[in-house]
């Protein structure tokens, strides 16, 4: 996995990391920046990364999904041979300090 940066227009700092710490700071309530794999996160026309929450899914639609769920149905959607066959996943830097 290559070390990599995202950052935002807010002055907030992702980080990339692997999926198994992504899959842990999911189940601790962290927002995970999830996109395929080739995509350049800077593309002005679309964004091809999203955001994923627990907190937020059952607030916004009454259920929350298993993150190897939400990361297949993801996959399925959106990867490509072109975007790459699976996700890079990124953390705001912040939290990232809670798992290690």
């Amino acid at each position: 996995m290559n070390k990599e940066l995202f950052f935002k227009s807010q002055g907030v700092t992702y980080e990339r990391i692997s999926k198994t710490k992504a899959k842990k700071l999911y189940k601790q309530g962290k927002t995970i920046c999830i996109a395929p794999v080739n995509a350049n996160m800077y593309y002005v026309l679309c964004d091809l990364y999203t955001y994923i929450n627990k907190n937020d899914l059952k607030s916004k639609y009454g259920y929350t999904s298993h993150f190897d769920t939400l990361i297949n149905e993801y996959t399925f959607h959106i990867c490509n041979n072109e975007l790459g066959t699976y996700l890079k996943y990124f953390v705001n830097k912040s939290d990232l300090k809670d798992i290690q």
